[in-house]
C-alpha cells in the first residue's frame, strides 16, 4: 500500500481484508482510491464495501465467462445467502441433479471461487465479499 502512495496506514488492514489480500484486486482498488479519494483509504472505506470499479469487474468477468450453467447457479445461489451452506442445501434449491451440483461445487472450489469452512464436522461453502458483490451486480 505504501508503494501505491495511499494515506491512512491504520486502515490498510481493513482494505486488505475486504479485498482478500488479492494483489490484483488491491492494485486496481488502490488506483481508484488515488484517483477519486486523493489516496485517502479512510474516506474510501466510508463507502459501502466492496466497491468494484470497471477494471476489477473486467478481471472478475474473465472466469465467469467460462462457468457452466450449474456452476453459475451455485454462484448465484451462494451470493444470495447470508451464511455459508452445505452442499446438500443446493439439492432442493437449484434445478440441477445432485451429480451436477457436486461437480459444480468441486470445480468452483478448485478454481478458488468458493470459500470453504468446517463447522461441526460439516463443510460449508460461501463466496467472499468481492465475488458476492460481483455476482449480485451481474444478476440484476
Amino acid at each position: 500500500m505504501r508503494s501505491q502512495k495511499l494515506a491512512d496506514e491504520e486502515t490498510w488492514s481493513t482494505l486488505i481484508d475486504i479485498y482478500q489480500g488479492n494483489p490484483l484486486w488491491l492494485e486496481l482498488t488502490a488506483t481508484l482510491i488515488r484517483e477519486l479519494f486523493g489516496g485517502r483509504v479512510a474516506e474510501f472505506l466510508q463507502c459501502e464495501m466492496p466497491i468494484l470499479d470497471e477494471g476489477l469487474q473486467f478481471q472478475l468477468s474473465q472466469p465467469f465467462g467460462r462457468l457452466t450453467a450449474a456452476e453459475l447457479a451455485v454462484m448465484v445461489h451462494l451470493a444470495n445467502q447470508a451464511e455459508p451452506v452445505a452442499v446438500s442445501h443446493f439439492f432442493n434449491q437449484i434445478p440441477f441433479s445432485p451429480s451436477e451440483i457436486v461437480n459444480a461445487v468441486r470445480s468452483l472450489g478448485s478454481r478458488f471461487l468458493l470459500d470453504a469452512v468446517e463447522e461441526e464436522k460439516i463443510t460449508l461453502f460461501s463466496l467472499n465479499s468481492v465475488l458476492k458483490q460481483y455476482v449480485i451486480s451481474m444478476s440484476i
